[in-house]
């Protein structure tokens, strides 16, 4: 896959997130030098009849009851519905001053010690 993106592929998501227990899975993650992300928001945008409203209201509601009022959300690119969710959901961290940052910058940023992880834009 790598070679044929021309990318350095580093992060990993188990599918359903099953495995990540296993020691032989975390081995094999270890030894290709991946890192598996494992999500704490499950917007359940794969449920059939899910509205974007439904979903959204969901990931807000998951959002609000973690240690932070945050999360790695959970979104499968394959439904129309999470796509038509998203704008909603971009909207409503805008609008509650969230940040909104990728995988790779927020391990980036650990990896360099950094004392704000995921820092307001100007």
């Amino acid at each position: 896959m790598e070679s044929s993106l021309d990318v350095k592929i580093n992060l990993f998501r188990l599918p359903y997130g099953a495995g990540v227990s296993a020691p032989l899975v975390r081995e094999k993650i270890a030894k290709n030098k991946l890192i598996h992300i494992f999500w704490t928001v499950d917007t359940l945008d794969w449920k059939a009849g899910s509205t974007p409203t439904e979903i959204l209201n969901r990931t807000i509601k998951q959002m609000k009851v973690s240690k932070k009022d945050s999360g790695i959300i959970l979104f499968h690119d394959i439904h129309d519905r999470t796509a038509n969710t998203l704008p909603l959901l971009v909207e409503f961290l805008k609008q509650d001053q969230r940040r909104i940052c990728t995988i790779g910058e927020i391990v980036e940023q650990m990896n360099k010690n950094e004392a704000i992880i995921c820092p307001s834009t100007p």
